[in-house]
């Protein structure tokens, strides 16, 4: 019976130490652990407020660049403002005017002189009333005082009035291309005083191919947008000129056909009986001369401008091999970039130059075969002298 005691005693002294040491143990064990926690909840927070002022910056710096690109804006976009605050683009009604008043001054002077003033600056109305005789001026214009006399002047006036509209119409259509003319080679100096420049950063650096490519990007926007006006102008105006252009060449050489048509030494043609009624050279030279000075300054003004576009193209396509030069990039051809810098610099202002309808473009040899053909009427008009004047 004793047994039992001494075993629960010894049991319940075990019993008795056990809980102590695990107790000890436990809150060893929790001790190190809130340590443990603790030490990772202490650095946890150093470690996400750096993260966060890392972010902040970085958001920062995005939205300020954000903003600079907001803020910024294209050259091409600062060229247009530009070009439309210095009234380039705009055509001076005075001018016009001008122009106007003194195509109105040849046109009558031109059509009373074929009409009346050629008559009587000659002298001698003895060849007029040998070819109409009193019978048939009565029967044109009647006896003086009567209706007849009154329908016939005022016929003659309105015919008179019909021919100088029609010329002064014809020559103002030639002096309003010659004014749009006038603006483009406005808007192209413009376009040469405020236009990209290509810029290098340094003595010692050369500018790179992608900023050329940007360069010549923006040539060819400003240049579109600086003579789109022009251009459509042109396209209106082009077919009439050319008609125009035309017509008055045919006149200069009908004049030329009938004042060497007599001299011709050729029997049968003296025998026409047409040709002293018809032959009148000095109708179409003074008309083609009315219509010469304002087409001879159409196509002065034009070439001009062909030539300034010619000129800035070739500024251009130089600036754009220095670059090449320098970049060392003319070994690879098949580069992607030296290939678009080609293509680029050879656009821009490529199809700028003013042309006519067959796309030949207009030029100064125009101007040299409409003046050739004019002296040459006028040379004939000294030779020939008063029957030249007079038919």
């Amino acid at each position: 019976m004793r047994r039992p005691s001494s075993a629960r005693g010894v049991t319940s002294d075990l019993d008795r130490r056990q809980p102590p040491a695990a107790t000890g143990i436990t809150s060893d064990l929790n001790s190190s652990e809130n340590e443990l926690f603790q030490s990772s909840l202490g650095g946890q927070p150093e470690k996400s407020s750096g993260r966060s002022e890392r972010r902040t910056t970085a958001s920062s710096s995005s939205n300020a660049a954000a903003n600079l690109a907001e803020t910024h804006v294209p050259f091409s976009d600062q060229f247009q403002k530009q070009l439309l605050l210095s009234g380039v683009l705009h055509i001076p009604h005075g001018e016009f005017l001008q122009l106007a008043v003194g195509t109105i001054i040849s046109a009558i002077l031109a059509i009373v002189w074929l009409m009346h003033l050629r008559w009587i600056s000659h002298g001698d109305f003895q060849r007029v009333y040998e070819r109409i005789s009193a019978i048939e001026l009565f029967q044109a214009y009647g006896a003086p005082g009567t209706s007849d006399r009154c329908l016939a002047l005022t016929a003659e006036m309105m015919l008179m009035w019909f021919c100088c509209e029609r010329l002064h119409e014809i020559s103002c259509l030639v002096h309003v291309a010659k004014l749009s003319v006038q603006q483009r080679r406005d808007a192209l100096g413009f376009l040469a005083k405020h236009n990209h420049v290509l810029a290098v950063a340094g003595a010692e650096d050369s500018v790179s191919v992608h900023h050329a490519i940007l360069h010549c990007e923006e040539v060819i926007r400003c240049s579109k947008f600086a003579l789109e006006l022009s251009d459509t102008r042109w396209l209106i105006l082009r077919r009439p000129v050319e008609v125009v252009l035309f017509w008055t060449q045919l006149l200069f050489a009908t004049s030329i056909v009938l004042a060497i048509l007599p001299c011709v030494p050729f029997p049968y043609i003296g025998k026409l009986q047409i040709l002293d009624q018809v032959s009148d050279p000095i109708a179409p030279m003074v008309l083609g001369l009315v219509l010469t000075v304002p087409l001879a300054t159409t196509l002065w003004a034009t070439s001009l401008a062909n030539v300034e576009v010619r000129r800035q193209r070739q500024q251009l396509l130089n600036r754009i091999q220095v670059t090449l030069s320098a970049s060392g990039l003319q070994s690879e051809e098949g580069d992607v970039e030296y290939v678009q810098l080609r293509v680029k610099s050879h656009e821009a202002l490529a199809r700028s130059a003013l042309t006519w309808s067959s796309g030949r473009e207009v030029g100064q040899v125009d101007m040299l075969i409409l003046l050739f053909m004019s002296i040459l009427c006028i040379g004939c008009a000294l030779v020939k002298g008063a029957d030249f004047i007079v038919p």
